[in-house]
C-alpha cells in the first residue's frame, strides 16, 4: 500500500498551497464553514503530494456552513455579492444564466483535492471533449470553493486571465467553464466568471443581407 502524508507533513510540503483546518476557520465571519471535528485523512499517495507541490494546491473541501446550509455555487454566490464595489473581497461576475441550472444546487463533497495553480499550456484552445479523456477535469463548486478561499486566504488570484474546463454540464449538456476573475483588455469588470460552451446545434444558421 502507498502511503499517504499526515497533514503535518503535507503542510510542509504545500508551505502556502496547503489550505487545511487552521485556514478555514481564519475566514470566519467572511465565509462561515463549518469545519467537521473529525476530519478525512489525505489518501492522496505523498509520492503524488511531492510531484505536484510546485504546481497544485492541496486544499480541504467541506460540504456545509456553520448555518448548516450546503456549500454549493448558489449559496457562496449569496456570500460574495455580483456588486462588491470596495474591492477588498472577490466577488462574482454580474451574470443570472445559471441561477435555475441544477449544477449550481450540487454540494462540495468533504475532503481532499488537489487542484492546479496554472491551466496546462498543451490544452489551451482544444475542445472539452478530447481533453476529458487524459485529464479529469474539477467540478464547477470545486473549482468555485477553491478560488474564494485561496483568494480570502492568500490573497493571490487562481486562473485570474484564464478560463478552465468543469466536469459539470448545463441542461443542454453544454460543458461548463469558469475562472477569469480579470479582464487584461479592461472592457469588461472583474468578477469570478460562470460560462457554458454552446455546441453547434441545426438552430444556428445564416441569413443574407443585400
Amino acid at each position: 500500500m502507498e502511503r499517504v502524508a499526515s497533514q503535518l507533513e503535507a503542510r510542509r510540503i504545500y508551505g502556502e498551497n496547503f489550505i487545511g483546518v487552521e485556514e478555514l476557520f481564519q475566514l470566519n465571519p467572511c465565509l462561515p464553514l463549518r469545519v467537521p471535528k473529525i476530519i478525512p485523512e489525505i489518501s492522496i499517495p505523498i509520492d503524488v503530494l511531492i510531484e505536484n507541490r510546485d504546481t497544485h494546491i492541496l486544499i480541504l473541501a467541506v460540504n456545509k456552513f456553520t448555518n448548516n446550509m450546503d456549500v454549493n455555487i448558489l449559496n457562496l454566490r449569496d456570500y460574495f455579492s455580483t456588486y462588491n464595489f470596495d474591492g477588498a473581497n472577490p466577488k462574482f461576475y454580474n451574470q443570472d444564466w445559471y441561477l435555475r441550472e441544477e449544477f449550481v444546487k450540487i454540494p462540495l463533497t468533504l475532503g481532499w483535492h488537489l487542484l492546479r495553480i496554472d491551466v496546462i499550456d498543451n490544452s489551451r484552445g482544444c475542445e472539452p471533449a478530447f481533453l476529458k479523456s487524459p485529464y479529469e477535469l474539477p467540478s464547477a463548486i470545486l473549482s468555485t470553493y477553491s478560488f474564494f478561499v485561496y483568494f480570502l486566504i492568500r490573497k493571490k488570484i487562481l486562473w485570474e486571465h484564464d478560463y478552465i474546463w468543469c466536469d459539470d454540464l448545463d441542461h443542454n449538456g453544454d460543458r461548463v467553464y469558469v475562472g477569469k476573475y480579470t479582464d487584461s483588455s479592461g472592457v469588461n469588470s472583474s468578477g469570478f466568471s460562470i460560462h457554458r460552451h454552446l455546441k453547434l446545434r441545426n438552430y444556428f444558421g445564416t441569413i443574407s443581407s443585400l
